[in-house]
């Protein structure tokens, strides 16, 4: 998450929005202090199962990187490095609408 921080700040001034979806049944107010525990500023969303459907979210933790022209540039299912996100952020922050 931290990560996913950073680059919403080094990427935000380029579109770069990042979202996090909680789907493990917390309430919002322990959702908060762990976001903030962790210097997290980016908007977390309180999920239900329909939340992921629309871009077919089955199973989290998923990453999906979506590019301005609203489609899926990128799934990614399993724990990445520093510059695998990235470079998945950059991928996504090239798509053009």
């Amino acid at each position: 998450m931290q990560w996913f921080e950073q680059m919403h700040n080094q990427y935000g001034p380029r579109g770069l929005e990042v979202l996090g979806i909680a789907m493990d049944g917390a309430d919002r107010k322990d959702i908060a202090e762990f976001a903030s525990n962790l210097g997290v500023d980016y908007p977390i969303l309180v999920g239900q199962e329909r939340v992921g459907t629309s871009y077919g979210v089955r199973l989290p933790p998923v990453i999906v990187y979506v590019g301005r022209d609203g489609k899926i540039v990128e799934e990614v299912f399993e724990a990445k490095g520093h510059d695998e996100i990235e470079a998945s952020v950059r991928k996504a922050l090239s798509r053009r609408r």
